[in-house]
């Protein structure tokens, strides 16, 4: 819930910019003109929003409530496998620097995650495919 007044911080500091240009008659978007403290409210506010988004569109929640409180029970392998993908390196000095394209081996494993809901206790399961270790092929 406090995440999403984050949206209302970031409107309320533009507000606040706002009236700070129109009553000392700098520019809008001056950056040069901020206080420290203007700036630090600015970056609270900022990361208030990143928080917010966050919240709303990453976290995991219960697929069944809808409530974010949740933990993880367990997590299992389920398969591995390795695959060869394209990494792009740099060699030679760094002022002139050449870029090659080289064949790594990434080791793949899908895992599956157990959650259980800490409102209405509901277990469910997620499966991820996740990379665990490259090697120059």
């Amino acid at each position: 819930m406090i995440y999403k007044l984050g949206f209302i911080a970031a409107l309320s500091t533009l507000l606040v910019r706002f009236i700070i240009s129109a009553n000392s008659g700098v520019q809008f978007f001056d950056f040069t003109s901020f206080t420290l403290l203007e700036s630090i409210f600015y970056l609270l506010s900022f990361v208030w929003v990143l928080l917010s988004i966050w919240d709303k569109y990453f976290r995991t929640r219960c697929p069944n409530c809808n409530s974010a409180p949740v933990s993880l029970i367990d997590k299992e392998e389920l398969k591995r496998w390795e695959e060869i993908k394209q990494e792009r390196q740099q060699r030679g000095p760094p002022d002139t620097p050449e870029f090659y394209n080289v064949d790594v081996i990434v080791t793949m494993v899908t895992m599956k995650f157990l959650f259980k809901c800490e409102n209405c206790k509901h277990t469910w399961d997620k499966d991820n495919d996740i990379p665990l270790d490259i090697q120059e092929a």
